[in-house]
């Protein structure tokens, strides 16, 4: 009975095993599209214009160094490039959220005025209401 246990155990993990490229691709797979819609979203691409939409998508992962060596070679200019793809994404966010920050202040002010003009026309209309009522 412990012998048929093994046995299973040992099919399952020979299955998991055999399909873990399989998992690691989908998965890869999956941040790369995740990745493109967040560049469509913050319009970084645009799938429109084919210039400003790539053919190919390069995805460095950071390597761990060990002692002395440096980042001089391509990871470092992977790594370089990487830097300045997130400080510009990082910049777009900003602004898109100083744009925001500047249209509800422009709304908050409209509001305020459309209220005060509300105000205004009560006001306006009450004296004219008492007017009527006195002759």
């Amino acid at each position: 009975m412990l012998n048929l246990l093994i046995a299973v155990m040992g099919d399952s993990f020979d299955n998991v095993k055999a399909d873990e490229v399989l998992h690691a691709m989908f998965e890869q797979a999956e941040k790369i599209l995740e990745y493109e819609r967040l560049l469509i979203t913050l319009r970084l691409w645009d799938p429109t214009n084919r210039d400003r939409f790539p053919r190919y998508m390069v995805i460095a992962e950071e390597v761990v160094t060990q002692g002395e060596e440096s980042g001089d070679g391509t990871t470092g200019r992977m790594r370089q490039h990487l830097d300045m793809s997130t400080d510009t994404v990082s910049k777009r966010v900003d602004r898109l959220e100083e744009e925001m920050k500047r249209q509800h202040e422009e709304t908050r002010q409209q509001h305020e005025e459309t209220k005060q003009q509300h105000e205004e026309t009560k006001r306006l209309l009450d004296a004219l209401m008492s007017r009527l009522g006195e002759q």
